[in-house]
């Protein structure tokens, strides 16, 4: 997937990055409401771009590694709180109480998976910075941008 981002902040090698998004009116009352904020994300810059903040670039976050994080936090806990809940019952513990928490407390305790995960050496993939992207284009993009993360317009 291949998005645009603003650059944030660099600290040494670290670059952090921000989505460019123009909120609507609508859309704007509510982050004010809830006080939402932008968060910055860090990202490789293998070809050593020397960036700046504020400086637009374009990211690439492999795909397959986007399903597999979405799975290991959202599909994961589930699975395991099922499984638990069945192997408890399978087991002949006949407290529907007891095979509830204990069900909650592995599910619980799964969510620090990809934490177990990085202690193992299995790290996370970073979005890639790919390209540097003057700011005259910059507000071409903006405006053709449909928020569908292709940036097929960057490519050009």
């Amino acid at each position: 997937m291949v998005n645009t981002a603003i650059v944030s902040k660099v600290e040494n090698e670290n670059v952090f990055l921000m989505h460019i998004k123009d909120y609507g009116d609508k859309e704007n009352t509510e982050r004010n409401f809830w006080d939402i904020k932008e968060l910055a994300f860090m990202a490789n810059n293998p070809k050593g771009f020397v960036l700046q903040p504020g400086d637009p670039v374009e990211y690439y976050i492999p795909e397959g590694k986007t399903i597999l994080a979405s799975f290991i936090v959202l599909i994961l806990p589930l699975i395991v709180f099922l499984g638990t809940f069945g192997l408890l019952s399978k087991m002949g513990l006949e407290s529907d109480k007891l095979k509830a928490l204990f069900s909650i407390v592995t599910m619980t305790a799964s969510f620090t998976i990809p934490k177990q995960l990085k202690k193992v050496g299995i790290n996370e993939t970073l979005p890639t910075i790919t390209q540097q992207i003057e700011k005259e284009k910059l507000a071409e993009i903006s405006a053709e941008c449909k928020d569908c993360g292709s940036c097929t317009i960057c490519k050009s």
